[in-house]
């Protein structure tokens, strides 16, 4: 009887231990605790690969006295099942979604990287093939050549940054009422860029059979055309982001697995696609028109374009529509362009409103408008020319352009827009790649901590991202090419664990509102960020013209450190006490 007992007091044990946080448990975790406790029950195993099993407690041990199934049962049912890399998800259909939308939107960026390298080789051979083929006596003067090209491109920016602003007014109208999801015009918008940027290269190679300023007008227009499209894709594009992972079903980490493999995707695009788009830059002569590679890499942009699409048209969870609510009483349909000015401003104030109203969307706005009004200087002016004044002079260099395959690729990086610049920011790249490559046991340490809950683990993202500050300073003072390379990685390194985070806390706080609201609040920070990123261009473009590179390179670490200081105290910012200690949710 004795031996009866304990095996019941054993088995009771385990039983109770196996239901610990039963009631607290979501509905398929309650349902897979009560299902091992039932397994204990009648001595069975059963194979199982929930997140609740991989993470759970062992079970108390039974008696080493006791060889019975039921124990056996119980040892078997304590080990924690390995999880899948496939699986980022717990839900079926949401871990489908992601991984489609991964493989979309990593094929985009592949074509989005190269288009970045291309435009300004595109503006450049159009104009001089146009004036060549038109007999304009200015393709034979250098200066007056110079002064079209800078205008050019100038009207070619200036055309973009106009037309995507008012897409991203206009977004919400899109959109509709937002309960049929993003995903119509996700998909609508990637054809219609994708016919837009094929038309681009048709012009390139027309170029003879037009004036020369109907060849620019043309090109303003589907540039223009683009962008407007552009950003429409673009708000769908966070839109579907913040459904698939700022829901509310969604854990901490399952969040942080997802927004390192799109870090980690995006890294890599950043590294292989200019290298191939700076190859294709290279092209000398084709069809009788030099220079044609910058038309070629807006072929290779809008077939990317179109794929992802594709791939993008398969998401089903986009499509979804919303939880169906008490419909508002319609009134008569606004008609007129007063009407549709009226709505567009509505539409405005109230994405505005709302982003206000929202303590963290507020706090996060603030972080990307000072991110947005210094890093288009920074990134495409004061950090190039430096680059080219420390690394184009290294003969370290001139010897890795030997080496086979690498030297093919550096030639590549080195032949974009960026110049020497694409070196460091391919290997700042690498650094982001290391970053996510470690999100995991840098969560598990700073839980080890004391810091629980996910709004928490943004202070030690955070405060880990201080370390830019002293590393950008060391760079710029550097006159090695080797260190301000390894110093810029090193940067990119030390913030990478802070973007991953603040991508999360973002999307968490677009997914507590409804799908009408997101679309309104992610039009409203796209504008705000497009005038904060014009009016850095003017400033730095028409202003702050001539200053010297060591005045340039001053300004950027001074920039750096105020906004690394910005974002130490955001977790404080972000969230109240309570929140940072996980009392409320």
């Amino acid at each position: 009887m004795s031996r009866t007992a304990a095996h019941v007091r054993s088995l009771g044990a385990a039983v109770s231990e196996a239901g610990k946080g039963l009631p607290d448990l979501p509905a398929g975790g309650a349902k897979e605790a009560a299902s091992r406790q039932f397994d204990l029950l009648i001595g069975e195993t059963q194979a199982r690969t929930s997140a609740v099993d991989a993470e759970a407690a062992p079970p108390a041990a039974w008696p080493q006295a006791s060889l019975s199934r039921p124990q056996e049962a119980a040892a078997t049912t304590a080990r924690p099942a390995a999880v899948p890399f496939t699986r980022v998800f717990n839900d079926p259909e949401r871990n489908r979604s992601f991984w489609r939308y991964l493989a979309g939107n990593t094929l985009y960026l592949f074509g989005s990287r190269m288009y970045g390298v291309g435009l300004p080789f595109l503006v450049s051979s159009l104009t001089k093939n146009s004036l060549l083929d038109n007999g304009d006596p200015r393709a034979a003067s250098a200066e007056a050549m110079k002064a079209l090209l800078r205008e050019n491109r100038s009207l070619v920016r200036i055309s973009h940054w106009i037309a995507q602003g008012v897409s991203y007014l206009a977004a919400p109208f899109f959109s509709g009422d937002g309960s049929e999801g993003p995903k119509k015009w996700f998909v609508r918008s990637s054809f219609i860029r994708t016919g837009l940027l094929l038309l681009i290269p048709g012009v390139f190679f027309a170029t003879g059979l037009m004036s020369y300023q109907a060849a620019l007008l043309t090109l303003l227009g589907l540039v223009a055309t683009h962008a407007f499209f552009l950003g429409i894709w673009s708000a769908a594009d966070k839109a579907s982001v913040a459904i698939i992972i700022g829901d509310k079903s969604v854990t901490a980490e399952e969040r942080v697995r997802a927004n390192s493999l799109l870090t980690f995707a995006a890294a890599v695009a950043l590294i292989v696609a200019p290298a191939i788009g700076g190859q294709i830059s290279l092209l000398t002569e084709l069809f009788g028109k030099s220079g044609p590679g910058g038309a070629l890499i807006y072929a290779v942009y809008g077939l990317a374009t179109g794929a992802a699409g594709l791939i993008f048209a398969g998401i089903t969870l986009l499509g979804r529509k919303a939880a169906a609510t008490a419909p508002a009483e319609a009134g008569p349909a606004p008609m007129g362009v007063g009407s549709a000015l009226k709505g567009l401003w509505s539409s405005l104030k109230e994405g505005v409103r709302l982003i206000f109203k929202d303590r963290t969307l507020r706090v996060l706005c603030g972080l990307f408008m000072i991110s947005f009004l210094f890093a288009d200087p920074m990134y495409f002016n004061v950090l190039p020319e430096f680059a080219e004044t420390i690394i184009q002079a290294s003969p370290a260099l001139q010897g890795l352009f030997q080496v086979p395959v690498l030297g093919w690729f550096l030639k590549g990086l080195t032949s974009t827009p960026l110049g020497y610049f694409g070196l460091m920011a391919a290997v700042a790249s690498l650094g982001s790649i290391a970053a996510t490559a470690l999100m995991r046991p840098f969560t598990l340490l700073a839980r080890r901590l004391g810091f629980k809950t996910e709004e928490s683990l943004t202070i030690p993202a955070v405060l880990l991202g201080l370390l830019e500050i002293p590393l950008f300073w060391l760079m710029i003072a550097s006159p090695s090419m080797w260190a301000v390379i390894g110093l810029y990685g090193l940067q990119s390194f030390v913030t990478g664990f802070m973007t991953v985070m603040l991508a999360g806390v973002n999307q968490k706080a677009l997914g507590a509102h409804t799908r009408d609201e997101v679309n309104k609040i992610v039009a409203a920070q796209s504008f705000m960020l497009i005038l904060a990123a014009v009016a850095s261009t003017y400033v730095y473009g028409f202003i702050l013209t001539g200053i010297p590179l060591a005045a340039g390179l001053a300004i950027a670490g001074v920039v750096t450190t105020l906004l690394d200081l910005a974002r130490a105290v955001s977790p404080w910012l972000l969230y109240s006490r309570e929140q940072r200690s996980g009392k409320t949710r």
